[in-house]
């Protein structure tokens, strides 16, 4: 195996610029844009993973490389927030933010580094991708004791690769069948990532009965001091990429095939009985998966 050497470190220098604006268009309505560009370091196992050799006895170790750079960030935000009536709220927010140089690790063939060892997974900054999105905020006061609120966010999440080791221990795993001891190449175009959601829907809905809610009547003395809140969340299924159960090899394009929606509402019911030393006694009931 080669001798091993040090080698000096090197600086990182960067300019991100930040810019943010607001302005009224009516008195019921505002508009803002916010504009950044944004330098993330690596993880330190990036950097510094394994000082091991990759011989027989220590097959397909990840290396650390000394050698990366800022991971970058470009991030776009446009929203409206519109007070429709007195107890009406809408927000609207479309985003945009590209990701460059993220951190990928790669198979290098045999004999690629060096002439003495085998193949190796070294991290790279070799990973791009973008999100594109549109958030939509509905706030709502229906009586004075109940108010509710929905989100519905509309996303595209699109990259080489969904995660650092998403590759090495996935498809690029396998020996390319048309290059007999190589592995398969990382994919250079972009697919669904692995957390794409296209949908994804909150709502909420809280009643609150205060204290002396209509004493002396026997609503009153069952509502007072209750709460109860009910949240439900949806959303549509993550990708992946179909595979032949024997071979492992794709059978599709990468993230070209969706599980099935998910959804959850659960439900929190609190009844508060004031005692005389001033503090309170509460009971409650949590009820999970109340659709299911």
């Amino acid at each position: 195996t080669p001798i091993a050497t040090t080698i000096p470190s090197r600086s990182l220098n960067a300019i991100a610029p930040r810019l943010g604006i607001a302005h009224p268009l009516t008195d019921r309505a505002q508009v803002r844009l916010n504009f950044g560009r944004f330098h993330q370091l690596p993880e330190l196992q990036h950097y510094f993973r394994s000082y091991l050799v990759d011989t027989g006895l220590f097959r397909g170790l990840l290396y650390g490389n000394p050698y990366l750079g800022y991971i970058q960030t470009t991030a776009l935000e446009l929203g409206v927030t519109w007070l429709v009536t007195d107890n009406t709220a809408v927000d609207l927010v479309g985003y945009v933010r590209d990701r460059e140089d993220a951190i990928r690790a790669e198979w290098f063939q045999p004999g690629a580094l060096h002439p003495d060892l085998p193949e190796m997974r070294v991290f790279l900054n070799n990973d791009n991708g973008n999100v594109k999105g549109v958030d939509f905020t509905l706030n709502r006061s229906l009586f004075p004791y109940l108010a509710a609120d929905l989100t519905w966010s509309l996303q595209w999440a699109r990259g080489t690769t969904s995660s650092p080791l998403e590759w090495v221990e996935g498809f690029g795993a396998l020996f390319d069948p048309l290059f007999p001891g190589r592995f398969l190449l990382p994919p250079n175009a972009l697919s669904p990532d692995s957390y794409d959601r296209l949908h994804s829907i909150d709502a909420r809905a809280i009643v609150q009965f205060p204290e002396q809610y209509r004493q002396g009547t026997v609503a009153g003395s069952v509502l007072e001091n209750f709460r109860a809140a009910l949240v439900y969340s949806a959303s549509s299924g993550t990708p992946y990429t179909r595979s032949d159960t024997q071979t492992r090899f794709p059978v599709g394009p990468p993230g070209g095939s969706r599980n099935p929606w998910t959804s959850d509402g659960n439900l929190r019911v609190v009844k508060a009985f004031p005692l005389e030393s001033g503090s309170s006694l509460e009971l409650f009931a949590l009820v999970n998966n109340v659709f299911g």
